[in-house]
């Protein structure tokens, strides 16, 4: 009838209000939210306004409307009295309508003013969702009853308790396996956010709140482990470190512990290792963390034996604990596997140009930029095979080409900088250095301004402009 059509087309709007109400321009009033979600767009940062969202939800209203007007009896020709009867339909489909989309998008909208926890508010939607459907329920029985079953008077009290026990173990089954899932999904979300942002400490916390909604899901604690890491790194005191490169471990090693079978896990816990022995000064510590690290690639290539990268990380390893021979054979195992892999001609190159094989160094990084040639890394370590050679007008040539691509990078403007002066351009080479200046590390800057000062001499003294 009218009602549980009125009723429906209320779940509707409200499931459309929850979707689509947002507080784009983070404002503090529930009305003034739902008015811009319904009316304003925000492009380019600036609010511009758009009533598309508006027209849907009356739009989606006035069929609602129409369904339920085709229910009364006036419309099948049963009523003697039609107009009233459309009339009375039609307040009631307005009035429940109207009532259920207010009473629901005001409180939503409060719950995502400024400050608020927004994972919260797929709560009351799930509650309002499911007590409209109750209703709509309740007022199908209402209007056609269903047929009684014939029980003898001394089981009926098992079919009315089945009732209130069926709802409780529905609500269970929805709180545990799907509402928590789309809880710990909204805080991962809003984490990722702040992840990009490298504010690791509410990423951090975001992260660990997915896992409380969902503690058998590995993927939450992969980024948690990778935020715990991100953190130690960018803490320069080894003691304060310390505690979150452990929590990074447990983390990771529980995600390992969930699903044993993902590659990622004993990959990401390979790496962690790795980056301990960077940030190391004690030798013993270093060497303890380079074994670990094998360990794991070794874990982590068993499980997918066919991956080029993990052999590349693991022959990075080998070469980091002066094992160089082992770390070429490792790069060659993962080039077998994709001759197409620019990342394994580019590891190569390195091993060759360390080794100061610098033919073998420069056929590698070609090879490279023949399969992505705006690689950056092959360009810059190409440049430096050119100098080392004494082909500087073709090392200039590369460096050129770093910063077509990267415009910023300090240190292709530094290389610059050097090449044109050893080719007699000081003009040029101080442009490169003066360019360097502005994106140099702290560290570095006296040096550059020590040489622009002597770029700016040889100039004067070269009576160049």
């Amino acid at each position: 009838g009218a009602v549980a059509w009125a009723l429906l087309a209320a779940l509707v709007l409200v499931t459309l209000a929850y979707d689509f109400i947002t507080n784009q321009q983070g404002l503090a009033n529930s009305a003034k939210i739902v008015a811009n979600a319904l009316t304003v767009l925000i492009v380019n940062d600036a609010p511009t306004s758009s009533p598309a969202l508006l027209w849907l939800f009356l739009f989606t209203w006035f069929v609602g409307g129409l369904f339920a007007l085709s229910q009364t009896p006036a419309a099948r020709a049963e009523d003697d009295k039609p107009l009233a009867r459309h009339l009375t339909t039609l307040a009631i489909y307005v009035g429940i309508t109207l009532a259920a989309f207010l009473a629901f998008a005001l409180p939503h909208a409060s719950r995502i003013q400024p400050g608020a926890d927004v994972a919260l508010a797929i709560g009351p939607y799930y509650g309002a969702a499911l007590a409209l459907l109750f209703i709509v329920a309740l007022a199908l029985w209402r209007e056609t009853p269903l047929p009684t079953l014939a029980l003898r008077p001394a089981t009926r009290w098992v079919q009315a308790a089945m009732v209130p026990l069926s709802l409780a173990i529905c609500a269970v089954l929805i709180v545990n396996l799907n509402l928590g899932m789309v809880k710990a999904d909204i805080y991962y979300k809003q984490a990722k956010f702040y992840d990009q942002a490298q504010n690791w400490d509410i990423a951090i916390r975001l992260y660990q709140e997915a896992i409380d909604y969902a503690r058998d899901q590995d993927y939450y604690y992969l980024f948690l482990g990778r935020a715990y890491l991100e953190k130690a790194t960018a803490i320069a005191n080894a003691e304060q470190r310390a505690p979150w490169l452990e929590r990074a471990q447990q983390t990771l090693e529980g995600a390992r512990q969930l699903n044993p079978l993902n590659t990622d896990h004993s990959a990401n816990l390979a790496r962690l290792q790795r980056t301990i022995a960077e940030m190391t000064d004690d030798p013993a510590e270093r060497e303890q963390a380079l074994s670990r690290s094998l360990q794991y690639y070794e874990d982590a290539t068993a499980l997918s034996p066919n991956t080029p990268k993990l052999y590349n990380e693991w022959g990075l390893i080998h070469a980091m604990r002066g094992d160089l021979e082992t770390a070429l054979t490792k790069f060659q195992k993962s080039l077998a596997l994709d001759q197409q892999y620019e990342e394994t001609h580019l590891y190569l190159g390195n091993y060759y140009l360390n080794q100061q094989r610098y033919e073998d160094a420069e056929d590698a990084y070609l090879k490279a930029l023949e399969i992505k040639p705006d690689l950056v890394q092959a360009h810059s370590a190409l440049g430096y095979v050119y100098s080392k050679q004494g082909r500087l007008e073709e090392a200039v040539s590369e460096n050129l080409q770093v910063l077509a691509i990267s415009p910023a990078d300090y240190a292709s403007h530094k290389n610059l900088a050097i090449l044109y002066q050893q080719l007699g351009r000081y003009a040029e080479s101080l442009a490169e250095a003066k360019a360097a200046l502005e994106n140099a590390p702290q560290e570095e800057r006296s040096a550059l301004e020590s040489f622009i000062a002597q770029m700016e001499s040889q100039l004067k003294s070269s009576g160049a402009n």
